[in-house]
Formats: structure tokens, sequence, C-alpha cells
């Protein structure tokens, strides 16, 4: 079981970075302009959360819930202080993707995890 569980985490963190990678080819290739670079940026923010959830899940001990309420609080502070900084927007939108991220994180992993329950 412990197998199986760390073959679906690895499997899901590469998915990850693929998918970074991906959206940064494409970001490219497209030559996005400046108007819709806003909406890039908050892809980014989903994207970004989303593999720092894996990551932190992965290479740490640390319990999900734990991890989850101290990204979220992460997500949350750093958007904060960027709204004092003056020369950094911080943005409601940024913090809401940075928490869609983190969930769905933990969608994909209870997705992927095996049962834990027999029925």
């Amino acid at each position: 079981m412990f197998a199986a569980k760390k073959q679906n985490q690895s499997l899901l963190l590469k998915g990850n970075i693929l998918l970074v990678i991906a959206l940064i080819v494409f970001a490219w290739a497209l030559d996005v302009p400046a108007e819709t670079f806003k909406a890039l940026d908050t892809v980014g923010h989903f994207v970004g959360f989303l593999v720092l959830t894996a990551v932190c899940h992965y290479f740490t001990r640390i319990p999900l819930t734990t991890l989850v309420i101290c990204l979220i609080c992460y997500a949350a502070l750093t958007e904060l202080s960027q709204y004092y900084l003056g020369f950094r927007n911080g943005e409601v939108r940024d913090v809401i993707a940075n928490i869609f991220g983190i969930c769905s994180y933990i969608f994909l992993f209870a997705l992927l995890s095996p049962k834990r329950r027999k029925l």
C-alpha cells in the first residue's frame, strides 16, 4: 500500500510539472498581449499553489490538513503584504486562485490515492 501511495504521488508530481511546462511554452508561443496577462497571472497562481502543495506534501511529513491550513494562510499573507508594499498589487482574485490550486491538489490526491476502507 505504501508503494502504491508513493507511485500515485510521484505520478501527480510529474503531471503537475508537465502542466507547468506546457503552460509556459503555450504562453510564450501565443505571444500574449498585456491585456490578457492578468488572466495568465491568475492561472499562474492556481498552478503555482497546486504544485507547491504537491511538492510540500510529497517531500515533507506534515499532515495534509495542517499543510493546507498553513498554505492558505501563506497565500493570504503574501497578497496582504503585497497590498502594503506600494509597488506591488495584492489582489483578492490571486488569493482565491491560490486556494483553488490548493483545493485542486486535495481533490486530485483523494482521487488518486488508494481507498483506505474496504467495502
